[in-house]
């Protein structure tokens, strides 16, 4: 039950976090599970990300090309995990120095705890074609965002 399932939020090209982040992609996947689950469990930017991938005209080139989905939002969070990850294997948890306690391998509870409750409120729904904001009220803990964006 350590799974995170990740929806996608919007960005823009060359931006790192900006305003179009704080918007849900209106093509991310929404809850609620056949179970009544509220899902995604948290979001990140997804829209606009330069990707390795194969040349789309199938001439064998590779090279990197800008995608969007939660494919591309997946990743975010799996970098994301690896930071924290880092961050107490390396013994800077409590003090925020290296070093300061004792090194910590964080289980998958902690670090789905700590990704989830991290996570910050979006404010709507951004319509990807057209970059205009839906009329569609996004709240803490719904199925749109769940947890919000990683931080």
């Amino acid at each position: 039950k350590n799974v995170l399932t990740v929806g996608a939020s919007m960005s823009t090209i060359g931006s790192k976090l900006d305003d179009a982040s704080d918007y849900l992609g209106d093509f991310s996947s929404r809850g609620p599970t056949s179970d009544g689950r509220t899902k995604p469990d948290v979001v990140a930017p997804g829209f606009q990300i330069y990707s390795a991938a194969a040349d789309p005209d199938s001439s064998g080139n590779c090279g990197g090309y800008w995608r969007g989905g939660t494919s591309m939002a997946a990743p975010v969070v799996a970098g994301t995990a690896a930071q924290i990850r880092q961050y107490f294997v390396e013994g800077w948890y409590p003090c925020g120095s290296r070093l300061c306690g004792e090194p910590i391998v964080p289980s998958g509870p902690l670090m789905r705890a700590i990704l989830m409750n991290g996570g910050q409120t979006l404010v709507g729904i951004q319509d990807f074609s057209s970059g205009e904001v839906l009329n569609e009220e996004t709240r803490p803990y719904d199925n749109s965002q769940n947890m919000g964006r990683v931080n």
